[in-house]
């Protein structure tokens, strides 16, 4: 039950996030991962002050707060870690699964049984080499999702030096570092742990019409659909949120006007109102 620690990120109190049940499973979030480890850090997620938020002014409040808390996660990982090393500085020291640990987003719960998990967490420590290994992502390419994820403690201080708030977005600007080979991100053939969908801080539902697009998905193992996607905040203009549905229909506007259509001018005026 100990395999690996597990930190929970989560903006909910203690009771709140142990007690709330998923919908997708009618049990709580915290009861799927006693299923597979009995060492659970909960994390309290940040709110941004008003400094932070000044100063990131152009990002979507939700999506910087929740990477400092992932950021501050891994320097309580590096301050235990360098306290560890020195009381075990004298001794041999060979892998070990205390190398790793996990760290999950509160809305994410495990989705295969706990033999199977013990197996594949120990293959991915033992035989892969990373700095970050996700165990969760929209896509096989990994490109978005730092829902669920085993951080290697050797990388964390090279993590930390070359992480850049660029996007805003933590796995955005995290999955940039690995274009440019400053990190090593790898990413599970299959998600060992999915995500209940039915709540997010960084997403801005308003809009019925895309409720259309509620059943529409990206792939198998995509936990989220069109409509999760459109919804996701991106920039902040003058406090103001945008999501990545009113940039697309900005985008179209642009157009519209451009080339002088007014049937997409028409569509784009029935989709703001509705």
């Amino acid at each position: 039950m100990n395999l690996i620690q597990l930190f929970v990120i989560t903006l909910k109190n203690k009771d709140k996030y142990k007690s709330e049940k998923s919908d997708d499973n009618n049990k709580s979030n915290y009861n799927s991962l006693r299923t597979i480890s009995n060492n659970i850090k909960l994390s309290k997620g940040i709110i941004l002050n008003k400094e932070q938020e000044d100063k990131y002014y152009i990002y979507a409040k939700s999506s910087i707060a929740i990477t400092f808390a992932h950021l501050k996660v891994l320097k309580y990982i590096q301050k235990k870690e360098k306290i560890q090393k020195k009381e075990n500085e004298n001794k041999c020291h060979t892998y070990s699964i205390n190398d790793y640990s996990i760290i999950l987003e509160d809305d994410a719960m495990v989705s295969i049984e706990p033999e199977k998990y013990y197996e594949e967490i120990q293959n991915i420590c033992k035989n892969k080499v990373f700095d970050i290994y996700k165990l969760h992502s929209d896509f096989n390419n990994g490109f978005t999702s730092m829902a669920a994820y085993i951080i290697n403690h050797k990388s964390i201080e090279k993590l930390l030096d070359n992480h850049k708030i660029l996007l805003g977005h933590l796995d955005f600007d995290l999955y940039v570092l690995h274009l440019f080979s400053k990190i090593n991100i790898l990413t599970h053939s299959f998600n060992i742990f999915k995500t209940d969908e039915t709540e997010s801080t960084n997403r801005l539902d308003k809009y019925s019409s895309l409720n259309l697009l509620n059943n529409i998905h990206f792939g198998e193992r995509c936990d989220k659909n069109l409509k999760h996607f459109l919804t996701f905040k991106v920039f902040r203009i003058l406090n103001y949120e945008t999501i990545v549905f009113e940039l697309i229909l900005f985008i179209l506007l642009i157009l519209g006007l451009i080339f002088k259509s007014k049937y997409l001018l028409l569509i784009i005026t029935v989709l703001f109102i509705l």
